[in-house]
């Protein structure tokens, strides 16, 4: 597969990279609107006209037809772009216009045309074969593993922007994965933390508060107890510290330290089982990461480093105290340390931001 040669016949010694219209073709695919037709069936530039004509392309074949016949199972209905005139074939094979929104591209100096390459780059590619590769190479047991895998370029400048490429991007996808799972297992902590605070306090007045507020989360936490539940009461712990002593309170039935926190644990219960705030994601997607032994601020120096009291760069690690199942802040921080552990949960927020508008971006032309 290339998807960047068109002539895949003289490759790989007589390949030309021009996209010409007498060499590449460009199809606009419409196999859920078959009505739509493009803003501007035909126009002219460069007194050469150009056009959209109705075609088929067979899925299983890649064979293109100019018919107007109904299309078959395994056909795709669509639009073939034309260029006619003697000098067509030298011509670009790119549409000047938009066939959706009839953006005019023809008195641009450079990229004459909407469309652009949408392809997977050299840098991911990479990552994907080196995670493929790292899973396949069996480790050294007991824990430990030995795993290397090297990867070479011929450019020095490749090679610098390789390596920080791929782990920031391993970093954006591991982040992109634990707020999927973040998502899925808060209201179950939840339900696991408050199940576990009541199992040692049934006689709590805050079970009758709890009816009041949400029903339905009061029939879950009721429910008997489960074998999962020691393990999400310390998680939802450990990513809700700024809740979870008002939390404890409520839960013993004793009046509010802290108003506002109490306000902002009420409406947390109250909100139980839709949508979970971002903002309420942020401890469990930090967790997830450190626990897999990743930065949760990055992958960039200012993440990774913080320069400690002694006037040396440390490293972020250094920040949390790993003797728990879930790696927790020190108690005792150093100033330095104390300032650094907020920086990389500010710039978790941003990456999380990132992951979250990925698909709110607005539609390119393709």
């Amino acid at each position: 597969m290339s998807a960047d040669q068109p002539d895949l016949e003289n490759m790989p010694d007589r390949v030309n990279l021009g996209q010409r219209y007498g060499q590449y073709a460009v199809f606009w695919s419409l196999p859920y609107h078959q009505t739509v037709e493009p803003q501007d069936l035909e126009w002219t530039v460069d007194k050469i006209k150009r056009r959209w004509v109705k075609a088929k392309l067979h899925r299983v074949t890649g064979l293109l037809k100019m018919d107007k016949t109904p299309c078959q199972p395994d056909e795709i209905p669509g639009w073939l772009y034309q260029v006619i005139g003697e000098k067509a074939e030298q011509q670009s094979s790119m549409p000047t216009k938009c066939p959706r929104c009839d953006a005019d591209y023809s008195r641009r100096r450079t990229f004459k045309t909407p469309l652009r390459s949408h392809r997977t780059g050299f840098q991911k590619a990479c990552q994907v074969l080196a995670s493929a590769t790292l899973r396949e190479m069996s480790s050294s047991g007991a824990g430990v593993s030995s795993r290397k895998l090297v990867i070479f370029s011929d450019s020095r400048q490749d090679a610098a922007k390789l390596a920080a490429g791929m782990e920031r991007d391993h970093y954006r996808d591991m982040a992109r994965l634990a707020m999927i799972q973040a998502f899925r297992q808060y209201w179950s902590d939840l339900v696991a933390y408050l199940r576990q605070m009541f199992v040692f306090n049934p006689t709590s007045p805050s079970l009758s508060t709890l009816q009041t507020l949400n029903p339905r989360l009061h029939a879950d936490v009721t429910q008997p107890p489960q074998a999962e539940d020691a393990i999400g009461q310390i998680r939802f712990a450990t990513a809700n510290a700024n809740l979870i002593s008002e939390a404890s309170m409520w839960c013993m039935g004793a009046p509010p330290i802290n108003q506002s926190a109490r306000r902002v644990w009420e409406e947390l219960l109250q909100l139980y089982p839709g949508r979970v705030p971002l903002a309420n994601l942020r401890g469990t997607i930090r967790d997830a990461l450190v626990k897999q032994g990743i930065c949760p601020g990055g992958s960039a120096f200012k993440a990774k480093k913080y320069k400690s009291s002694e006037g040396y760069w440390d490293d972020w690690f250094n920040c949390y105290d790993w003797s728990n199942d879930v790696p927790q802040p020190l108690v005792n921080p150093t100033e330095r340390q104390r300032d650094h552990i907020p920086r990389m949960e500010a710039l978790l927020v941003e990456e999380v931001i990132y992951a979250a508008s990925k698909n709110l971006d607005k539609p390119t032309h393709k």
